[in-house]
């Protein structure tokens, strides 16, 4: 079986990703950056248009970050307490392949919240 510490970095490891989704989720989506700035936030042309369109994306997108986010720790963690006595090959195969799938939900919230923003925001 896998030995203990490689184990526990390993489920370390595939929770930093969904995490740091989640906490972002929940500032961006709690505590939108009040103002339109080109460093916190939401950054697209479309987002940063005007304060409305600024304050929809971020409240938009973070609350798919948090809830992607935190369905994914969960699935993370459940995923490798299930490998708790599996070979090390195989826990840090799982690890690898759950911190590459947790860069998917990235790209499917920016499209699906620009696809929000021009739905409710038409040119």
């Amino acid at each position: 079986g896998v030995k203990m510490e490689n184990w526990w970095i390993c489920f370390a490891m595939s929770l930093i990703i969904p995490a740091v989704l989640a906490l972002a989720g929940l500032l961006s989506w709690k505590r939108c950056p009040k103002k339109i700035n080109g460093l916190v936030g939401y950054r697209t042309a479309r987002s940063m248009k005007n304060e409305e369109t600024w304050r929809f994306a971020n409240e938009t997108c973070g609350k798919f970050f948090f809830w992607t986010g935190l369905g994914m720790a969960l699935f993370s963690a459940a995923l490798l307490l299930a490998l708790l006595r599996a070979s090390r090959e195989a826990v840090n195969g799982v690890t690898a392949g759950l911190c590459m799938a947790d860069v998917i939900p990235i790209f499917v919230c920016i499209a699906k919240t620009e696809s929000a923003l021009k739905k409710h925001f038409p040119e």
